[in-house]
């Protein structure tokens, strides 16, 4: 294991804790303070923490209108009406009873996805079984609950977990087919925000501010461990792990957080705990593992069907010079590949965010491969000196691997650095992470040279092409 994997290894362990705990935290929270101006508070520092780091790290703060105004949506579906609501319920209900209502988001995200016509993976035997075990569950948690339904408080406690997750889980739906090519963390800032601030209106609506002169000490810990744990590291522990490991390895959360909420309730706040809690535990968790599973299988099936080489022919792609409007899929494009098997350093935000200043200004090029009016692929050419030129930020789209873009792509390339009357064509790469591209790249003749140290940190090998007259004609069609 390298060292980077056992840091993934640790931050994926420290999200599994906080998120395990914050059901908890949420609880002794709002004992004391108003719910909903507590989860606004909370959202709001966390928000603007998130903006001050951002700031440090020089992140691009790029977001067109449109993404700004579906961010703000996701802020109130997951934030205002997803956690402010969870707020004002662990008021009524106990902290392992909300944290097992909530682990069955998975449920919810597929009727929504089935409802909606969204849905991308089959509905099989494992979703339908996952669906009925979490369905069990609820069960079982309204068995162990109903001498404490005739309390129209503890009712309602449990009517706004079941929304609230709902809410969530719309917003989780919402973001999945409104992606933004904004960095996660402004993303993540603007939610929180602008969730915070629709929390503030509820607050003033729902609150009884008479609460505030009897705050606990206790409240105020747990919203400060909230804001920092539960927001701010634990978010940035969970991107950590998720572009370092598996999907599969990743979701092992959803598992840990409703079992440990609620032994964490049992033990510290003298919850109940019963042999149906128990029961609804297990059916809820073995639910999400059956839909989780299933959801992987399809979603490998589907990464396999579309990289194959049949999906169109090559000849539909056509390569396009840069244009501003190009810039967001240059970002995008290259930032879901670099997150694959990396982590986005500054000088890559500035890249990204700037190609007219970073590649463009001193005489190179930056290129796009098209599929009719979808941009599947892109790559740029800087000048190194008078006479030599590097490839460099080239990247497919994951659903057109395979299918000739990346030969259009490098053979452009090699094209455009001609045309500019350069002898010399290098790269940089990395053979675990890019070992089909480098391939190419020998099939169009580049040979490995030496590699001088302190260059680019994920590189561990240097190519270069001799341009000669023969090959400013390449064509991507001579790529066997």
């Amino acid at each position: 294991m390298n060292q980077s994997n056992k840091k993934a290894y640790v931050a994926l362990a420290i999200v599994c804790l906080v998120w395990s705990t914050t059901f908890l935290a949420l609880r002794i929270g709002v004992t004391t303070f108003p719910p909903f101006l507590f989860a606004a508070i909370r959202h709001l520092l966390a928000g603007g923490l998130l903006f001050l780091f951002i700031f440090f790290c020089r992140f691009s703060l790029r977001i067109s209108r449109k993404e700004l105004q579906q961010q703000v949506v996701a802020g109130v579906l997951l934030v205002a009406l997803g956690n402010g609501m969870i707020s004002w319920a662990e008021r009524h209900i106990p902290s392992g009873l909300a944290a097992l209502i909530s682990a069955m988001l998975p449920v919810y995200v597929a009727l929504i996805n089935v409802a909606w016509g969204k849905a991308t993976e089959k509905v099989n035997g494992q979703v339908v079984k996952g669906m009925l075990l979490g369905g069990a569950g609820l069960a079982f948690i309204f068995k162990d609950n109903l001498s404490n339904l005739t309390n129209s408080d503890y009712l309602a406690g449990i009517v706004a977990t079941l929304i609230a997750s709902f809410c969530w889980a719309f917003g989780t739906v919402y973001t999945k087919y409104k992606r933004s090519s904004a960095h996660a963390f402004v993303n993540a800032a603007i939610q929180m925000c602008s969730g915070g601030l629709v929390l503030l209106f509820f607050s003033a609506v729902m609150d009884d501010f008479s609460e505030l002169s009897s705050v606990s000490l206790e409240s105020l810990g747990a919203m400060a461990y909230l804001i920092v744990f539960g927001s701010v590291i634990s978010y940035g522990c969970y991107l950590f792990a998720l572009e370092r490991l598996p999907a599969v390895l990743t979701s092992a959360y959803a598992y840990v957080t409703p079992v440990v909420a609620v032994l964490l309730g049992y033990l510290l706040l003298d919850e109940t705990f019963t042999g149906f809690t128990l029961m609804a535990c297990l059916s809820i968790v073995s639910g999400v593992y059956l839909m989780n599973r299933s959801f992987i299988a399809t979603l490998k099936t589907t990464s396999l069907s579309m990289s194959t080489p049949n999906i169109f022919k090559e000849e539909e792609i056509t390569i396009v010079h840069y244009r501003p409007e190009l810039q967001i899929h240059f970002e995008r494009l290259n930032r879901a590949w670099i997150l694959q098997s990396f982590h986005l350093e500054p000088v890559d935000e500035w890249v990204l965010a700037k190609p007219e200043e970073a590649i463009i200004k001193n005489g190179g090029s930056v290129l796009f491969a098209r599929k009719g009016e979808q941009v599947i692929g892109t790559v740029g050419i800087k000048r190194v000196n008078e006479d030599t030129f590097e490839m460099t930020k080239m990247a497919v789209d994951e659903r057109f691997r395979g299918a000739g873009a990346g030969k259009r792509l490098i053979a452009a390339a090699i094209q455009e650095a001609s045309r500019r009357a350069a002898h010399r064509l290098i790269l940089y790469s990395n053979t675990r992470a890019n070992a089909t591209a480098i391939h190419l790249y020998r099939k169009l003749g580049f040979a490995e040279i030496p590699l001088e140290s302190g260059v680019y940190e994920r590189a561990d090998i240097k190519m270069e092409l001799l341009l000669k007259v023969e090959t400013q004609q390449v064509h991507y069609s001579d790529v066997k």
